[in-house]
């Protein structure tokens, strides 16, 4: 009846949990997802529960929101707050990795809530499971999340482009910029094609193309910052009602300056 109270869609599930196990956890989980899809924590919950449910023992699903400071990158705290250990069944297990495997949740998610200048935890969620599916070299799907991802103003933007300058480094120029993109960046050092360039040239040119991506987002972050720091609830609660309803200004002055 109450669709955008993440709080109590955790609670529910958490009572699914005790009274029917894992699986009917996961379930109300999901339906939380369709039912409020702008929810960060929930997703963040739903997406958790996926990759770790094929385990015997559940670990600790993450999420929540913590006191704001200045963008700059550094890791957003996210506080554990319920646990589960049970077996799964086998056949419930493997119907959700497998949906988990094949990126549609996630694909889903993004859509859903990757635009969202808080949604670091999920990005975060979405970079370990790729990384978790190459684990000894990063793979052309996690290269494309970053490429996606270090173009999206979030508060953690310069520890994404960090992490993107590293493992750029695995990758051909070709992989990473669109030929759209390449024969610009080519141009500054007077070639025509990839192959002409030297290895020093190659790494040059990267660098360059991911700094000027950065500094885009860094401007889009910067102008965003006044409005995202003045909004301290980022879910619907009934305890903060009136707190939040004095903030309705503050979303209005966000809203008129995006538009």
């Amino acid at each position: 009846r109450f669709p955008y109270l993440a709080q109590h869609w955790r609670q529910f599930s958490l009572a699914q949990y005790k009274m029917g196990g894992v699986d009917d956890s996961v379930a109300v989980l999901k339906d939380a997802t369709a039912a409020y899809p702008q929810s960060v924590l929930l997703w963040v919950e739903y997406l958790t529960a996926l990759m770790t449910v094929e385990t015997k023992n559940i670990g600790p699903i993450s999420g929540g929101n913590d006191a704001k400071s200045e963008p700059n990158g550094a890791e957003t705290q996210v506080k554990q707050e319920q646990g589960m250990g049970a077996v799964t069944k086998p056949e419930f297990a493997e119907k959700v990795a497998s949906s988990a495997a094949n990126g549609g949740d996630f694909a889903r998610a993004a859509d859903a809530i990757g635009l969202n200048f808080n949604a670091d935890p999920f990005w975060n969620k979405y970079l370990e499971f790729e990384a978790s599916i190459s684990p000894k070299s990063p793979s052309l799907q996690l290269l494309r999340v970053y490429l996606r991802l270090i173009r999206i103003p979030l508060y953690q933007y310069a520890q994404y482009y960090s992490q993107f300058a590293e493992i750029s480094k695995s990758f051909k120029i070709s992989e990473i910029l669109s030929p759209d993109e390449l024969p610009r960046y080519l141009q500054v050092f007077g070639k025509s094609l990839p192959e002409e360039l030297s290895v020093v040239e190659q790494h040059q040119l990267i660098d360059t193309f991911s700094y000027d991506i950065f500094t885009n987002t860094q401007t889009q972050v910067t102008r965003k910052w006044p409005f995202e720091a003045a909004l301290t609830f980022q879910e619907f609660s009934l305890a903060d009602l009136d707190l939040i309803k004095k903030q309705t200004g503050e979303w209005i002055k966000y809203l008129d300056a995006e538009i």
